[in-house]
């Protein structure tokens, strides 16, 4: 009994001292093998290849001490991973897209799909289970819509990072999925290394955007200015003053107190006020305050 005990303790301890030198020696190169590859891998070669010499041990015998030391390394090479690694998720409803997908990212070494998607609440159950850095998201899910989803994860996981893939390149679907927090937007017929290159650079913190999208945006930025000045060489240029009364209008100050407040007599301030009216088109202070909120003239 007292043998066998004591063959026990010595080859635990010979496992542990083997471990420690392993570690000090391999842990910096662990993360860069192949996870695929962790079953034919045979701690005891590096054992023999290293000049560690274990008098009166048989090849077997390391073998055997060795099991649990692959177990070991194999949990602290998962970890690393789970660590370094950008753990993504894909939601789309189309299974074909998704496994597409899914070959790509699987033989970067850096990526890990932690889990797929095909509707919008199952999305949100996964994140629950899952860590996730990064959610290819499509636009249309079934259940709820991917910006409904992006808007959820946006309030209640603000460190997942979305990066939206769809079909879609209108204007109204890239804003409103970029407002409720999408981080980038690249279209479905984006190629292998653009979508890597997107997902690399959404995992370090900056937006994405494909070369036509980006386009999108742009027109729509234009489309705006265009907007904006349009509405304002529609109305006639209003006074400084004129302003400083409209806004007291707006936060309901009687004419008596407009007229304290900036310091003028009664019969100017209802001759600023007969001026606005004329300028806005308007029919009282109702539509004053109305007209001026809708643009903008208040700010």
């Amino acid at each position: 009994m007292t043998s066998t005990t004591e063959t026990k303790n010595l080859k635990s301890k010979i496992s542990f001292f083997i471990f420690i030198f392993l570690m000090s020696n391999y842990l910096p190169v662990l993360s860069t093998f192949d996870i695929t590859k962790v079953r034919t891998f045979r701690i005891s070669n590096i054992i023999v290849n290293t000049d560690f010499y274990f008098w009166g041990f048989t090849r077997s015998f390391i073998d055997k001490i060795t099991v649990t030391l692959y177990r070991q390394i194999s949990t602290i090479r998962f970890i690393i991973k789970y660590i370094y690694m950008i753990n993504i998720l894909i939601a789309d409803d189309h299974t074909m897209f998704v496994d597409g997908i899914e070959s790509i990212l699987d033989v970067e070494s850096d990526l890990f799909v932690v889990g797929r998607s095909y509707d919008g609440p199952s999305v949100m159950d996964l994140v629950k289970k899952h860590k996730v850095d990064i959610i290819l998201l499509d636009v249309n899910l079934p259940g709820m819509s991917g910006i409904e989803v992006c808007k959820e994860l946006n309030a209640q996981y603000p460190d997942i990072k979305v990066l939206a893939i769809s079909m879609f390149n209108e204007e109204s679907f890239v804003s409103e999925i970029l407002n409720n927090g999408a981080k980038g937007y690249i279209l479905k017929n984006t190629g292998r290394e653009e979508l890597l290159i997107a997902i690399r650079t959404i995992a370090s913190g900056e937006s994405y955007f494909s070369k036509d999208v980006t386009e999108t945006i742009m027109k729509g930025l234009m489309n705006q200015r265009k907007a904006s000045s349009k509405s304002s060489a529609f109305f006639p240029k209003l006074s400084r003053r004129e302003k400083e009364v409209l806004k007291l209008i707006a936060q309901e100050f009687t004419t008596q107190e407009i007229a304290d407040s900036l310091y003028i007599s009664l019969k100017t301030v209802e001759s600023h006020r007969s001026s606005l009216l004329s300028k806005l088109n308007a029919r009282n202070s109702v539509g004053l305050v109305r007209i001026a909120m809708e643009n903008s003239l208040l700010e």
